[in-house]
């Protein structure tokens, strides 16, 4: 059997699909992550749990860790998946990041998630002058870099 590794990263087309996403996501067999507050608020209005922060994640210049029961990794989007792409060149020193690309390396498959909303922030000054790519280009650029690892990555649209 394959070691897989699923993230969860963008809120769903509709809110009518939440918890549909939700429950399809927790009956895959195989590592958790998740990559967006938003998406994680879905993940605990629907399951119930709640996300602790990580004390010891909350560096000034990373986004926060969160501790979820059922989740191998939960943080903030796309900061963090600019970092973990930034990791995989090892560009980048211990961070939320950091963990999410220990757990992608470890696996053998990654299948990423990702809701189909528009996030209108991605296109905000902020994200521009902070060389900061919208979720669906970075992660594009994060499959390229897996697939060169010899990685077999997937993605799928909800």
């Amino acid at each position: 059997m394959q070691n897989k590794l699923y993230i969860f990263s963008g809120v769903p087309a509709s809110k009518e699909k939440d918890e549909a996403v939700i429950k399809n996501f927790l009956s895959l067999e195989g590592k958790k992550a998740i990559c967006g507050s938003t998406s994680l608020k879905i993940f605990c209005r629907i399951t119930g749990k709640t996300a602790k922060l990580k004390r010891e994640s909350f560096i000034p210049g990373n986004a926060p860790e969160y501790e979820v029961d059922g989740l191998d990794f939960a943080s903030e989007g796309v900061l963090t998946l600019n970092a973990f792409f930034g990791d995989l060149k090892n560009e980048v020193p211990p961070s939320a990041a950091k963990n999410l690309s220990k757990l992608a390396l470890e696996a053998d498959e990654i299948i990423f998630i990702t809701g189909g909303a528009e996030n209108k922030l991605c296109g905000e000054d902020f994200f521009k002058s902070a060389n900061v790519l919208p979720r669906d280009a970075i992660i594009d650029k994060i499959i390229l870099s897996l697939r060169r690892a010899g990685k077999t990555v997937k993605k799928e649209k909800v």
